[in-house]
C-alpha cells in the first residue's frame, strides 16, 4: 500500500514544482528588457506589491489614514452610570458602542459594546438597572493614532481580535474605528483610481 502512495506523492510534488517554475518563467517573459510590463493585465497577478524590498510601504502606494475613515460621532458616558442608562443613550444615538470617560487625567478611557452587555449582563441574568458600566466595560481601551495607515490598523485589529478601538489625538478622543469602516470605507478608497 505504501508503494502505491509514494509515486502519487512524487507526482504531486513534481506537478507543484513545475507549476511554480511555469509561473516564474511567465513572470519574466511578460516584462521587457527595460522592466516595463508588456501585458498590464498580468501586473496584478505577478508584480503588484505595496511594499518595497525592506517590507515598508512604498511612496507610490495610495495611502488612506484612520482619520479619513473613522466615525466622529460617538457617545460618552461615565463609568458609574448603570447599564440601563447606557442602553437608553445607545438607543438615542443609534449606536452599539459608547466611550467610557476617564475619572481623572491619570485614568484611561474605556469602551462599552453591546456584545459586552449581552455577554456579561443579559447572559448572566443580571438586572441592567443594578449593574454599573464599570463592571462590564473594557478598560483600558485600545487607542489608535489618527495618522496610522489603515493597512496597519487592520493588522492591529486582526492581531488582537478587536471589534472597536478609540482614535485618540492629544489625549482626547476624536472618534472610533471598526473593521466595518476599515473595509467599507478604507479599502474602497484604496481601490479607487
Amino acid at each position: 500500500m505504501a508503494a502505491i502512495r509514494v509515486p502519487g506523492l512524487l507526482c504531486w510534488a513534481l506537478a507543484r514544482y513545475l507549476t511554480i517554475v511555469f509561473f516564474a518563467i511567465t513572470a519574466r517573459i511578460v516584462r521587457d528588457a527595460g522592466g516595463e510590463n508588456l501585458y498590464p493585465c498580468t501586473s496584478r497577478l505577478f508584480f503588484k506589491n505595496p511594499r518595497n524590498q525592506d517590507g515598508f510601504m512604498s511612496a507610490a502606494t495610495k495611502r488612506v489614514s484612520v482619520r479619513d475613515v473613522m466615525k466622529t460621532e460617538y457617545g460618552m458616558i461615565g463609568g458609574m452610570e448603570t447599564i440601563h442608562d447606557a442602553l437608553l443613550m445607545m438607543k438615542k444615538l443609534r449606536t452599539s458602542v459608547l466611550v467610557v470617560d476617564r475619572r481623572n487625567k491619570d485614568d484611561e478611557f474605556g469602551l462599552l459594546l453591546v456584545s459586552d452587555i449581552a455577554r456579561k449582563v443579559m447572559a448572566k441574568d443580571h438586572s441592567c438597572k443594578r449593574t454599573n458600566i464599570y463592571e462590564v466595560m473594557a478598560k483600558p481601551a485600545v487607542s489608535i493614532d489618527p495618522n496610522m495607515d489603515i493597512r496597519y490598523c487592520a493588522k492591529l485589529f486582526s492581531k488582537f481580535n478587536l471589534m472597536r478601538a478609540l482614535v485618540v489625538e492629544d489625549d482626547k478622543v476624536i472618534g472610533t474605528i471598526s473593521p466595518n469602516s476599515l473595509v467599507l470605507d478604507g479599502l474602497f478608497a484604496l481601490e479607487q483610481d
